[in-house]
């Protein structure tokens, strides 16, 4: 069994390739959260990143985060 970290999992992108990758027996989804009571809580940063593939060990890492402008 595969162990997937995902980052960006509550977002459009990540949502939805959370829902496919859900759905395959083999693999073990973990899913980062923007909620920062979380356990897995991702703020952005390298050393955010850095905790959590420390925490986590996993085998392969999909980033589906995205920072946008509000260009008002």
């Amino acid at each position: 069994m595969h162990k997937v970290l995902l980052l960006g999992a509550e977002g459009l992108l990540g949502s939805n390739v959370s829902y496919a990758l859900t759905n395959r027996g083999e693999i073990d989804l973990i899913k980062t959260s923007r909620n920062i009571s979380s356990d897995l809580y991702f703020n952005y940063t390298i050393q955010g990143l850095n905790h959590l593939l420390k925490r986590t060990k996993p085998d392969f890492v999909i980033n589906c985060t995205g920072l946008y402008r509000d260009w008002e």
